[in-house]
């Protein structure tokens, strides 16, 4: 996981990691534990953060067809069950910088289950401006 393998460096830049996944808080302390992530994990079963932010259900089966994307879709299905869980395969996530304030310093929308943010946007949001 890309968080997990730069979180020393967000740690450094006065960033607080917090994932905010689908599911239930049983799910999400599993996950945190499965993968020995550092940081909090929350749970949104109901997506108000997600639509809070602007990240609705748009994922693009056509889109997908990118040899990165594909794997991402096929091992959350096989580790996940797709549709049969909690989870929806077809919502697409974000990275956001909120300071102590409540702005919003940094935002970046998925378009493809593979995007990620250059760790070096996100860190030089917390320096500009």
């Amino acid at each position: 996981m890309q968080l997990h393998r730069d979180e020393k460096e967000y740690a450094a830049a006065g960033l607080q990691i917090v994932l905010i996944g689908l599911g239930v808080p049983e799910k999400a302390r599993q996950f945190q534990q499965e993968l020995d992530l550092p940081f909090t994990v929350l749970c949104d079963p109901t997506k108000q953060s997600y639509s809070a932010f602007g990240l609705t259900r748009r994922m693009s089966l056509l889109r997908e067809l990118r040899p990165q994307s594909a794997s991402r879709f096929v091992t959350d299905v096989r580790q996940h069950g797709g549709a049969a869980t909690e989870q929806d395969m077809l919502q697409l996530g974000g990275v956001f910088v909120v300071d102590r304030a409540g702005l919003v310093r940094f935002a970046f929308a998925a378009l493809r289950a593979s995007d990620q943010p250059a760790l070096a946007d996100v860190v030089r949001s917390m320096t500009d401006g």
